[in-house]
């Protein structure tokens, strides 16, 4: 599992969880009559235990600045705060869908927050950064989220982008292709060794049956509207993820050397396709309703005949669509 797919599942837990509490020293009180009102790029700079009051949207242990937040690229490995618009949540974290709230709450890193061992899962035993010591919140209503597109987000949001013309773009085109032929004519020999599976395979025969339930099997799939769908009105398209803005020389080095290319190939049906394409890997999670069904592909060393592995993922939960 690539470390991209397993951070998407993390997040994918964190934005379901509840109840997870820090582990720290006691605060000092922090509530209406004390806290500062504070904007999220203020926060970013008041020190560590100020008391805040903050208006944001509550997505789980998220609080985030407005719906474009998450598309936002960190500048820091692993740190969401490092966009200038998202702050974890520790404390008592609500499982509900996405709200406006205020928050009021003291500042607080996760790197004075120890880990929550024998416990359920908190922001802190997955990402770095700063964070909001829940003191109190004050609900607004429901925030309906929706995926945002390329038009609605902008040039710079998400971490994917189209593949530079090149050999590894030809070659992730072909595999795309290939799976696409495999995927209508519901091969499923076929498709399970793309997957990784079978008796030379590199998959566990669960995950295998999983994705190809998903890809063949499951009606409100995204893959079912790709299978249905005439074939002259299927287009596809290979996306890249971008570097991150934290990548420095010794990054771009351990990816060269890896000998190895990802890429994420989707596949819609619909006549306003390249409007709707995901602009971000969280996005392309193949959940009911998305008008693009996506696999991540993984080239196997460089050549023309380099081996392709596929994969796909059903996520437990995303943005509806806009």
């Amino acid at each position: 599992m690539t470390k991209i797919i397993a951070k998407f599942l993390a997040l994918s837990l964190l934005l379901g969880a509840s109840g997870a509490s820090a582990q720290g020293n006691t605060a000092p009180t922090c509530d209406a009559a004390h806290a500062r009102v504070s904007d999220f790029a203020t926060a970013m700079t008041l020190p560590v235990g100020d008391c805040v009051a903050m208006d944001g949207v509550r997505i789980g242990h998220i609080f985030a600045a407005d719906g474009a937040a998450r598309y936002m690229q960190e500048s820091r490995e692993n740190d969401p705060s490092s966009t200038g618009r998202i702050l974890g949540l520790v404390g008592d974290v609500a499982n509900r869908p996405p709200q406006r709230a205020r928050i009021i709450g003291w500042l607080a890193d996760c790197a004075a927050i120890r880990p929550n061992i024998g416990a359920s899962i908190g922001y802190c035993d997955v990402f770095k950064g700063r964070v909001l010591h829940i003191a109190a919140v004050q609900d607004g209503g429901d925030a309906p989220l929706t995926r945002l597109t390329r038009a609605m987000a902008g040039a710079d949001a998400g971490d994917l982008s189209p593949l530079a013309d090149g050999d590894v773009a030809r070659q992730m085109a072909a595999a795309a292709a290939r799976f696409l032929t495999l995927l209508r004519n519901g091969d499923r020999a076929g498709l399970t060794q793309m997957l990784g599976g079978g008796t030379d395979g590199r998959r566990d025969d669960a995950g295998v049956d999983q994705s190809l339930h998903l890809m063949l099997d499951d009606a409100a799939s995204p893959f079912a509207s790709v299978r249905r769908a005439d074939g002259s009105a299927i287009v596809s398209r290979v996306f890249g993820w971008k570097a991150p803005l934290w990548a420095d020389a010794a990054w771009h080095a351990a990816r060269t050397r890896t000998g190895t290319a990802e890429g994420l190939a989707c596949f819609s049906a619909a006549p306003n396709a390249d409007a709707l394409w995901p602009i971000d890997s969280r996005d392309a999670d193949n959940i009911a309703g998305r008008p693009y069904a996506c696999v991540r592909i993984l080239l196997l060393g460089t050549g023309a005949d380099a081996p392709a592995i596929v994969e796909a993922i059903a996520a437990p939960a995303g943005l509806p669509e806009p």
